[in-house]
């Protein structure tokens, strides 16, 4: 995973071009970091996600070029009816702690937003399509003193 803020390019878990390193798929409890500089309002931030097949980038994408392979949430958003794939857990389950269960919508504050990317298949109606395979949560602050350890960014990966 990588993160772009502005023109500052962050590898928070690992070298993204790197799939031993950069890996976060260790199966360990959801990873976090905090950005500590602050920027401005007309801040521009997108996630990229990679997967690597027999060390060679298999799938890259990005938050920022509106791929079909990259979904976002937002608080009032419908609840993901996305299935996992081959015994894995669908995409409700890495979101749950986001849901409003009387309304069946995502409850997120107003500064947050979930990606849920898809870096299996490129073919979106295909049964592979899960959009766990990288689930971030950005959470933006007016400080960093606002923000808690892991309140800017958990990713995980499947």
């Amino acid at each position: 995973m990588q993160v772009r803020i502005n023109d500052q390019v962050l590898e928070p878990f690992g070298p993204h071009n790197d799939p031993d390193l950069g890996d976060v798929n260790d199966h360990s409890p959801p990873k976090h970091f905090i950005v500590q500089d602050v920027f401005g309002p007309d801040t521009t931030i997108d996630v990229t996600g990679t997967s690597w097949y027999h060390g060679h980038v298999y799938l890259s994408r990005n938050s920022f070029d509106q791929s079909p392979s990259v979904k976002v949430l937002r608080d009032g958003d419908p609840v993901p009816n996305i299935a996992g794939f081959d015994g894995q857990a669908g995409a409700v389950e890495f979101v749950q702690q986001y849901i409003d269960p009387d309304t069946n919508t995502m409850t997120m504050d107003v500064n947050q937003s979930i990606y849920l990317f898809e870096l299996g298949t490129t073919n979106l109606s295909s049964s592979a399509a899960d959009f766990q395979d990288l689930v971030v949560l950005v959470t933006l602050g007016k400080t960093p003193q606002e923000l808690e350890e892991g309140d800017l960014a958990d990713a995980s990966y499947d």
